[in-house]
């Protein structure tokens, strides 16, 4: 892992923060939808 160089892994490290970001981001936007439709209910 090191012979790859820290380009690569902070690339890597960077992508998989962007990902965990955007699922936070989608879980907390259907979380709030769902408590939206069960309050219209």
């Amino acid at each position: 892992m090191l012979e790859l160089g820290p380009g690569i892994t902070h690339k890597s490290y960077v992508l998989s923060n962007f990902y965990n970001h955007i699922k936070l981001v989608f879980v907390h936007l259907f979380e709030s939808h769902l408590q939206r439709n069960s309050i219209e209910i």
